[in-house]
């Protein structure tokens, strides 16, 4: 692919910051239906968006998951030939802590497949380039696997590449110590742009290693710092300073500027941002409006204790020596974020630029409860 300066994606994080509490615990239980027939379904995947907790239903459809952290989740209910189903819970519930839920079978018109007789070498072209984008060019990326792939059904519509799948996509990600299932909703591709969006359930890989489970604890951490969620919780938290960031506004994207008169190049820095804390506020609880950019277009954010990886340096054109250094931008001057699951209202609204755009892919997803620092 041609390099560019910076990619434009949008893209639904994986991630959380700190909705999690882990003093008070409790746990739900219920029962799981066929809408149509009233039966109980088995096996069905019950878990809590993008995060490690998880169970399925047993040969009657009953469930129960126990000792569940204080915070706001999504729970999924999926299965296969059915459609998913969702509800938004916050631990401890108020009421009852049994959640009943119907599913309704999927309805497929006569003839209708669920994936597409494509040519095998241009359904094999797509993949690459579908893993290019959704898995990344991270080093990470090299130890993460889509075990499944054949479920992936690509459509070119107009230049816009899709991928849909008729099965969760199971994905193992050795680098990090995961293996995600990803009930995907939708994913596209269109010129220098994508978007993703889905359900995530993560399954701690295990190994009786110390020194793996170590290099897994290690590469966690490093994937967490200077993400998306790592600098949402330093700003919210007054840790900007502390923790290595540094940010301003500007109107263009590039990190370097040339000097016409005396013929040197500089890093384009930008308006200071004076007063942090009014970039963000609560719009309720676990819900915070983020930043207008104050008649600027960009929002500058260089996390500078780590150098940006080689590939994604090379791919993104850009000066390693300068620190990890990303664009936010809002084109309706905000963006309203749901910190149970990192994820946006409309997802249009924040569009990452820079090392951001590189980095925030499948091979650097962490779930939403991961804590920095914890043994496992």
């Amino acid at each position: 692919m041609k390099k560019l300066i910076f990619l434009f994606p949008f893209f639904i994080l994986s991630f959380g910051i700190g909705s999690i509490s882990f003093g008070q615990t409790t746990g739900i239980h219920g029962l799981v239906k066929d809408a149509d027939t009233g039966d109980g379904l088995a096996g069905v995947n019950i878990f809590l968006n993008k995060t490690t907790i998880g169970t399925f239903s047993d040969k009657n459809g009953r469930y129960s998951l126990r000792d569940l952290p204080s915070g706001t989740y999504t729970l999924v209910f999926s299965s296969v030939g059915f459609y998913t189903a969702k509800k938004e819970i916050t631990i401890p519930l108020t009421f009852s802590n049994e959640i009943n839920v119907n599913l309704k079978p999927k309805e497929y018109l006569l003839g209708e497949a669920l994936v597409t007789g494509e040519d095998p070498r241009q359904w094999r072209r797509y993949l690459k380039r579908f893993k290019k984008w959704f898995i990344g060019i991270s080093r990470n990326a090299k130890q993460t696997e889509i075990l499944n792939p054949e479920v992936i059904n690509f459509t070119n519509e107009d230049g816009v590449l899709i991928a849909r799948a008729s099965e969760p996509l199971e994905i193992v990600n050795k680098a990090l110590g995961y293996k995600l299932m990803f009930f995907m909703d939708y994913f596209l591709i269109s010129g220098n742009r994508y978007a993703v969006n889905g359900f995530t359930r993560y399954i701690e890989l295990q190994t009786n290693d110390k020194k793996q489970l170590s290099q897994w604890r290690a590469e966690r951490e490093r994937a967490y710092k200077g993400s998306f969620p790592h600098f949402i919780r330093s700003l919210m938290h007054k840790k900007l300073k502390a923790n290595g960031y540094q940010i301003s506004f500007l109107n263009t994207k590039g990190t370097i500027g040339f000097d016409n008169v005396t013929g040197t190049q500089h890093e384009k820095v930008g308006a200071e941002v004076k007063y942090p804390q009014t970039l963000w506020s609560y719009r309720r609880l676990n819900q915070i409006r983020f930043a207008t950019n104050r008649g600027y277009k960009y929002l500058k954010v260089k996390y500078k204790p780590e150098q940006p990886e080689y590939a994604i340096a090379i791919e993104a054109n850009v000066n390693r020596e300068i620190g990890q250094v990303s664009f936010l931008e809002f084109p309706e001057d905000k963006a309203i974020i749901n910190l149970n699951s990192f994820s946006y209202e409309d997802p249009f609204v924040c569009i990452f630029n820079g090392y951001w755009a590189y980095s925030a892919r499948a091979a650097e997803w962490l779930p939403y409860d991961y804590q920095p620092g914890a043994k496992r």
